[in-house]
């Protein structure tokens, strides 16, 4: 596995972000990744669904393919026997509105909507990039692998720095972010 040099910059809800994945480590559990379904979610999936296999090896992890943009209660329901929901770019505004049975966490690179108070809620944590100004023209594949490959060198798990998911993050940043025209 090839390295790359490694640079530590992480969204502002980090802390948040390890002290809620914390609370699944070594305890058999089941986690439950929703994306968009496109290039930049399915990287994304995939990076947190890599990253949790290494970190978290008790746990029973799926990714579930959402064929439109964003949560809803139809979604919530079908993933409420899970013990932790992990969202990928979308939902930064579909979020608003609805109630999560589950402990949830959301990451994402979308535009907000709203006033920054309307997403914090009870049995949430809600990440954005546009909140953190070295990160708001990032991809959520590369929020991603930002946030678990930080995640994971915190853990001791050999897994920051990997090449492969370095090359899936930044083409993430090419399919998502960067203008074509």
């Amino acid at each position: 596995m090839e390295k790359i040099p490694y640079v530590s910059i992480v969204p502002k809800e980090f802390d948040l972000i390890e002290k809620m994945l914390d609370e699944y480590l070594d305890t058999p559990c089941k986690i439950a990744i929703l994306d968009d379904i496109d290039f930049d979610g399915v990287s994304a999936s995939i990076m947190v669904k890599y990253h949790l296999s290494h970190t978290h090896p008790n746990a029973l992890v799926r990714i579930f393919n959402n064929y439109k943009h964003g949560v809803d209660e139809e979604w919530l329901e079908k993933l409420s026997t899970f013990d932790l929901l992990i969202i990928v770019d979308s939902s930064t505004n579909e979020m608003v509105d609805l109630k999560f049975p589950i402990p949830t966490l959301i990451l994402d690179h979308h535009e907000l909507q709203y006033t920054e108070d309307k997403y914090y809620k009870n049995n949430v944590l809600f990440c954005n990039s546009k909140l953190t100004p070295q990160l708001e023209n990032i991809s959520a594949g590369m929020l991603c692998y930002l946030v678990f490959s930080e995640y994971a060198k915190k853990k001791k798990k050999a897994l920051y720095g990997d090449r492969s998911l370095f090359d899936l993050a930044v083409s993430s940043l090419y399919s998502d972010i960067v203008p074509v025209d």
